[in-house]
């Protein structure tokens, strides 16, 4: 197992000192009180399944409980591993070059960690963002040549023609392909002659989605894009998730917020509706406030004609890495946020006549008939709390005859 050193940078030790008193000051704990629950490997016919995690950052404290604890993703790495494809959006650069960026935050992690997200089971890496640029062109090459060498493919990042290309994957006859964007405006543009990261513009991505057209059967955009710390998504973020859906995207996962958003199923009349996941919250990153340290890992289940089904799973991050957080309350915790603040629990989404179930880590919203399921009950029962489990005859009842 490769090891990140400790973060030598004066300013980075400062940082992290001050984070560590505040967790004592606050008494933020690990959680380890919490059970992991086992991946689930419930499946549709001819699906795959590819996870998708939040923001991951290596740098800052988290550098430092890597190099007393080792590889911070340990312990999602079963969940990414059970996977057949694992995405995550890389944050902060894997480099030593000096920082360029005049912000106040150095997110930059040792290049060594590129192998702790290989142990864990990722497969891609999205690096079009507002941080991977922080240390220039050579910090953006080294990342890129650090993943690659841990074989970790990335997607948004390098010349113009290279950022805006899209990562493919076969997966049991599956096509994918995954496009990145950074719709915030902060990251360093990729030009011709420049790495930089993809920016996100209409007429690019329409481009790119058509290109993909006769190439895949699911088409996927990664965007960083949204306000930080905003719960719901604003109208910028859905100008855009329209404008994508109508050039043909399949599934659209966003990150920035650093806080979980709600997941929407869009009705497609003759196809299978898309998905939006708009923001996933982090992952990996050394968070102090609660909203931050709670993310979660996106479960999607593809198919040729499209998503056919998710399943959120609950994660917490802080300076000594992520888990998942499998307990009653994480889960409804998390359905909470993706179904939007103030919404009833248990709840489901209406979209075009359809009722979509959505209760995490126990069942998965689904686009058809089938139900993917571990055990087909809810964390607390039935459709309302303190209600008996559900009968086998009221499950045909909600995930079938709803659902035709």
């Amino acid at each position: 197992m490769a090891t990140c050193g400790p973060v030598t940078d004066q300013g980075q030790a400062r940082w992290a000192l001050v984070y560590l008193c505040s967790l004592a000051l606050f008494g933020l704990g690990w959680g380890t009180r919490l059970a992991v629950a086992e991946p689930t490997q419930a499946t549709i016919p001819d699906a795959v399944i590819v996870a998708w995690g939040g923001d991951c950052v290596f740098g800052r404290a988290v550098a430092l409980g890597s190099a007393k604890g080792g590889n911070p993703l340990s312990r999602v790495a079963p969940y990414l591993r059970a996977a057949d494809l694992a995405v995550v959006n890389l944050e902060g650069p894997l480099t030593q070059a000096p920082r360029i960026s005049r912000g106040p935050y150095d997110l930059r992690g040792d290049p060594a960690a590129a192998a702790y997200l290989a142990e864990a089971g990722v497969d891609l890496a999205l690096v079009a963002n507002n941080h991977t640029t922080d240390n220039g062109a050579a910090g953006l090459a080294e990342t890129l040549a650090v993943l690659r060498s841990a074989g970790v493919e990335a997607v948004g990042g390098g010349e113009l023609a290279a950022a805006n290309s899209p990562a493919l994957f076969t997966v049991r006859g599956v096509r994918l392909g995954v496009l990145a964007f950074d719709a915030t405006g902060l990251g360093v543009p990729a030009s011709p002659s420049a790495w930089g990261v993809a920016r996100y513009d209409q007429q690019t991505a329409r481009r790119e989605l058509a290109a993909l057209a006769d190439r895949v059967d699911v088409r996927v955009v990664s965007l960083h894009w949204g306000v930080e710390d905003q719960v719901v998504p604003g109208q910028a973020q859905r100008s855009v998730a329209a404008e994508l859906l109508s050039a043909g995207a399949d599934l659209i996962v966003g990150h920035h917020p650093h806080v979980v958003q709600p997941i929407e199923w869009v009705a497609r009349p003759g196809r299978t509706p898309a998905l939006i996941a708009w923001s996933l919250g982090n992952l990996l990153f050394d968070a102090l406030e609660p909203d931050r340290q709670r993310g979660m890992i996106l479960e999607t289940w593809l198919t040729k004609s499209g998503v056919r089904a998710f399943r959120p799973v609950p994660t917490y991050t802080d300076w000594r890495g992520a888990q998942v957080r499998s307990s009653v309350a994480d889960e409804l915790d998390l359905e909470t946020r993706l179904l939007g603040r103030g919404a009833p629990l248990p709840s489901a989404y209406s979209r075009d006549g359809r009722r979509w179930w959505l209760s995490p880590a126990r069942l998965m919203a689904t686009t058809g008939v089938e139900v993917v399921s571990a055990g087909l009950s809810h964390p607390m029962g039935g459709l309302g709390l303190g209600e008996p489990p559900l009968s086998a005859a009221r499950q045909r009842f909600l995930f079938s005859d709803r659902m035709r």
